[in-house]
């Protein structure tokens, strides 16, 4: 897998980490290649399809709600997935994304504040076009909460 990978060629490595995970799902080589091919994926599938299978293995094996470096990129990924949902208009999937980051969340994990602040001021922005500036709010709020301090959240929060 690693070969496939280092060489440019890192969809063929996808099912040899996945392999190597699900045999020893233990070891961190095995979880950091599944990382790395996660991370890879990004580039070239759809959030929603990233965040599923991101989702899966969280869900499906302790091993990795335990390593902070997979939770943080689970939280990454549903964080990039809201923002777009909610730029797209559609509030049903952002919320979804919100809710999966909000229940993974702890404050151990390196989640860039760029992605918090970004999910939450989308929201709050389809929110303010909706008419809603109480639901706005409530989220520059929440994204205060994971993200104290943050700049954009602050200057939104007192614009609005």
């Amino acid at each position: 897998g690693r070969f496939y990978y280092r060489t440019g060629q890192a969809e063929n490595s996808e099912s040899y980490f996945v392999d190597a995970f699900l045999t020893r799902p233990k070891n961190i080589d095995a979880q950091s290649a599944l990382i790395e091919i996660l991370t890879y994926k990004m580039t070239y599938k759809s959030p929603d399809e990233v965040v599923q299978t991101t989702r899966e293995y969280y869900e499906n094996y302790e091993e990795l709600r335990r390593n902070n470096a997979f939770t943080s990129l689970y939280a990454s990924f549903t964080l990039s997935a809201a923002s777009q949902s909610y730029s797209l208009g559609n509030s049903v999937k952002g919320r979804e994304y919100l809710d999966q980051f909000e229940n993974i969340f702890t404050d151990n994990l390196e989640v860039n504040t760029y992605l918090i602040s970004d999910a939450y001021i989308s929201a709050a922005v389809h929110y303010f076009g909706k008419g809603n500036s109480s639901l706005a709010k409530r989220y520059i709020n929440k994204g205060l909460q994971y993200s104290p301090g943050n700049y954009q959240l602050l200057q939104l929060k007192q614009s609005l």
